[in-house]
């Protein structure tokens, strides 16, 4: 990686916590048992689901808005 040049990545969108078990069930391993002794019933356990709008990529002194296809999560979802 050079550092004299800058790059990077910024992701608007929405974030939403999740506290149902099917949620956390799709992502549960047997070692989350460690940090959720009571699973995915946990009250301290969620999920947090993030879904991007759009994007602006940095490289250098220049940046580029990118638009992420489907349905735009901040309108209520529905499609363009």
């Amino acid at each position: 990686m050079d550092r004299r040049f800058f790059r990077g990545v910024m992701f608007p969108g929405r974030m939403e916590v999740c506290e149902d078990a099917e949620t956390k069930e799709m992502i549960w391993q047997p070692g989350d048992t460690e940090y959720y002794p009571l699973g995915v019933t946990d009250p301290d356990c969620c999920v947090l689901r993030f879904t991007a709008q759009d994007g602006r990529y940095y490289s250098n002194f220049a940046s580029k808005h990118f638009r992420i296809p489907g349905p735009d999560p901040l309108d209520g979802g529905s499609d363009e």
